[in-house]
């Protein structure tokens, strides 16, 4: 199965805006449509002929988990397609920087390295208290809100 979604297009609902993201396991679309009253993105896995069959396990794996997640850490989940029609995740749209580009324009003070490690520290503990093991906590997957708060991605 290969899609090929472009901007513009209209998938359940949603009207597809830009690519944001064009990674290893899939792309990334900012989306409007069904009123959820914040920001959205989808994320399409890449399926099909030549691709690693991780991609499936993948998807299905954060699509489940997302669903379950309630937390301030975690992307709020709007919709997911089924993977043999048309397999897509959206959630929220998290404004804010990644700890990855944050640390590039190091140094950063003391005190918010201290919040931002307590914040983190508090988003794994929320996931864990819902039984949930993020296995790929790094910088990049680290999102940083406006207010501090650490959001992880990329389940």
């Amino acid at each position: 199965m290969s899609m090929k979604i472009e901007s513009g297009a209209m998938i359940d609902g949603f009207v597809v805006g830009d690519c944001v993201h064009d990674g290893g396991m899939g792309l990334i679309f900012r989306v409007s449509g069904p009123q959820a009253g914040f920001p959205m993105m989808m994320k399409v896995p890449r399926l099909g002929q030549g691709q690693p069959t991780e991609g499936i396990v993948g998807f299905e794996m954060e699509t489940m988990l997302l669903k379950a997640i309630r937390s301030p850490h975690a992307p709020r989940f709007v919709a997911a397609g089924d993977l043999t029609e048309t397999p897509y995740l959206v959630t929220e749209w998290i404004e804010g920087e990644t700890l990855e580009s944050l640390v590039k324009s190091a140094p950063i003070d003391a005190a918010q390295v201290a919040r931002i490690g307590a914040s983190l520290a508090d988003a794994a503990a929320s996931l864990h208290r819902q039984g949930v093991i993020h296995l790929d906590i790094k910088p990049g997957n680290a999102l940083l809100r406006a207010d501090g708060t650490v959001v992880l991605i990329d389940y």
